[in-house]
């Protein structure tokens, strides 16, 4: 990635220095499009060795960084909790300032708060962006070719799985981990339009573990979908695969081998481990897209609109597990775009 033509460089700011956070300052630090201005984190004996690794200033208020930091940009890399987000208050303050945002998910576990955030992006004319860094993968961007050239032909199917998040509540996995699934199936196959859906648990030994959920979808174009989450004691992976009339493909982890298996021909295969530092090599991929479209005048690749479409589906799910019966996501759309402004001066 290089700097604009006129050689301005991008002003960027990162709130949040834990172990995601120094992914994210370390990514901006070694991009040359970018002028690291500084981080901020409350705790102090976090955000001193962050700055002198990277030999910034630090600061321990988003106020304070607006001010003297002067970003073009800040990224948000800071805790989620269940029953709050300490993600809202600081990309509030940095969307009043006019200042450009880029965001971890899950921002906010509370779908209003999302689409408050977004309507202020709207009103000062600022881009919220979203970290869906699975787009971002060899094998995820591989796909997208693959859609974009026809060669899934007619979608059919697609089947995902993403074994985290067990032990806690359903709503919390589908917001947090199966977020990831509902915008790749956006990216890769089409707008889900309908979902039912079942939320169970299951007893191994003495342990009650919750939030398992299986869901199937209806996307615009046809096609149908079906995720499950949740297998304790089994480590973290993802299966993902989209099947077409064209033919099958199917990816293990999005940093594992992935394939495509045409409905006439050869098998075709990426190979593994394309990342030297796994998963998170496809967060810098995206940061470097991102400064280098708001360098150009562009909207950042995945905006606040992919996450707020994403939790419509997370939001169906729920209601259609508790109701016993097909949602619309549209009925979702309608109640959240009718309600959820309120959120954002508040």
């Amino acid at each position: 990635m290089t700097a604009a033509p006129d050689g301005k460089k991008l002003r960027v700011g990162l709130v949040g220095c834990g172990e995601v956070g120094i992914i994210h300052a370390r990514a901006y630090a070694a991009d040359p499009a970018v002028e690291l201005v500084g981080l901020c984190d409350t705790n102090a004996a976090l955000l001193a060795p962050r700055c002198r690794e990277l030999d910034v200033a630090g600061y321990r208020s988003v106020e304070e960084l607006l001010d003297k930091g002067r970003p073009d940009l800040v990224g948000i890399v800071v805790k989620a909790h269940y029953n709050r987000s300490d993600f809202v208050a600081p990309i509030r303050a940095c969307l009043y300032a006019g200042v450009h945002v880029l965001s971890e998910k899950p921002v906010s576990f509370r779908t209003e708060d999302v689409v408050g955030l977004r309507d202020l992006a709207r009103d000062k004319k600022v881009s919220l962006g979203i970290n869906f860094c699975q787009r971002f993968t060899p094998a995820s961007q591989w796909f997208r070719q693959l859609r974009e050239q026809g060669a899934f032909g007619e979608m059919l199917w697609t089947a995902a799985s993403y074994n985290q998040g067990w032990g806690v509540g359903a709503e919390l996995v589908l917001k947090e981990h199966m977020i990831h699934v509902f915008d790749l199936w956006r990216y890769h196959v089409g707008e889900v339009v309908s979902v039912s859906a079942q939320v169970t648990a299951v007893r191994i030994g003495e342990d009650l573990h919750r939030g398992i959920s299986a869901a199937a979808v209806t996307f615009g174009n046809g096609a149908a979908g079906v995720c499950i989450n949740g297998a304790p004691l089994i480590r973290s992976c993802q299966r993902y695969q989209i099947t077409g009339t064209g033919g099958e493909a199917v990816c293990e982890d999005f940093v594992c081998r992935a394939e495509f298996r045409p409905a006439e021909g050869p098998i075709q295969a990426l190979p593994r481990d394309w990342f030297a530092n796994g998963y998170w090599d496809s967060t810098s991929v995206h940061l470097g897209l991102a400064v280098e479209s708001l360098l150009a005048g562009r909207p950042m690749p995945v905006t606040v609109d992919d996450l707020v479409e994403a939790l419509y589906v997370a939001e169906g799910i729920v209601l259609a597990a508790e109701e016993g019966r097909c949602v619309e996501i549209k009925q979702i759309r309608d109640r959240f775009e009718a309600t959820g402004s309120v959120s954002k001066g508040g």
